[in-house]
């Protein structure tokens, strides 16, 4: 991926990014039947993998806005959105690191800020002629655990 960020980055003006879900890999996300200590410690990684992801995006297009959208590895709970009681916490560190930790990103965070924090999904507009919709459809997934969603 280094080598591909190079070229692309090789005195082209890169206007913006757009990932499309599932920043962290299988077997991350936790099962819902895992253990408390199995979930905390895959959770702990899940969330160093997002910051590692961010990481490189900031480091490598430092000037690029990148847009976000959850896939269902992305989140504590595989093909699940957070659970109620855990989504601030989780859609907080997300915004976070995407909307504040990633300078480029900051023209976008306070529009986007209300419906991130509420459900992952957000509008960006990049210009007058290109707005970006990401949608978090996680919480529409038919088969999520009922134990989650409540």
């Amino acid at each position: 991926m280094l080598q591909l960020f190079n070229q692309v980055n090789s005195g082209v003006h890169i206007d913006a990014i757009t990932l499309n879900g599932d920043l962290v890999g299988h077997k991350i996300a936790a099962d819902y039947k895992d253990s408390k200590e199995n979930v905390a410690k895959l959770y702990e990684h899940l969330k160093e993998t997002h910051t590692s992801v961010q990481e490189l995006f900031t480091k490598n297009f430092p000037n690029t806005p990148v847009f976000m959208t959850f896939g269902n590895n992305d989140c504590k709970y595989h093909d699940n959105s957070p659970p109620e009681d855990e989504k601030n916490e989780f859609y907080s560190f997300i915004y976070k690191l995407w909307f504040e930790n990633h300078s480029p990103n900051h023209p976008y965070a306070a529009a986007a800020k209300e419906t991130f924090l509420n459900g992952g999904y957000y509008r960006a507009d990049v210009s007058k002629d290109l707005s970006i919709l990401s949608l978090n459809t996680l919480p529409y997934n038919k088969s999520a655990i009922p134990e989650l969603i409540g």
